[in-house]
């Protein structure tokens, strides 16, 4: 993993960009004990009330007149396969300004007594700010199970 990637380390401005292209889609877990091993982040096309299509790369398919780059997270057992869909952006709120992409910062798991396990996840979400590259983190959340 980058060390670029965690929230709490400073970067300078001109790091960003390349920050961007070596982020990662996907984090190893160490919760074996939740049968998680894999947390994989895709990029998806989402509805938007911004119009975000001059944001695209040209790598997008598809109609992007009215979309925005959304994502979609899921926990992927000790098989590989996917068994449960954490977070899917049906729609993308014009906060977040455009994304050019996204990708996973770390994450974290929790066990109350009693209860069943919870995620936390950090998404770097990147996008053009006024004065260059912008970096902003989203925390997702919920049941591991």
């Amino acid at each position: 993993m980058d060390k670029f990637t965690f929230p709490d380390d400073m970067i300078g401005y001109q790091d960003i960009a390349r920050l961007e292209q070596v982020s990662q889609k996907w984090l190893s877990t160490s919760y074996d004990e939740l049968g998680i091993s894999t947390i994989q982040l895709d990029q998806t096309l989402a509805e938007s009330t911004t119009d975000c299509s001059s944001s695209f790369d040209g790598t997008q398919q598809g109609a992007t007149a009215g979309k925005a780059l959304g994502f979609r997270l899921t926990l992927q057992g000790q098989d590989g396969k996917p068994f449960k869909l954490l977070h899917e952006d049906k729609a993308v709120p014009g906060s977040r300004n455009c994304p050019t992409s996204y990708s996973l910062s770390e994450s974290y798991a929790f066990t109350p007594d009693g209860k069943s396990a919870v995620l936390a996840v950090l998404v770097q979400r990147f996008s053009q700010g006024f004065e260059g590259r912008d970096r902003r983190f989203i925390a997702v959340t919920g049941q591991a199970r």
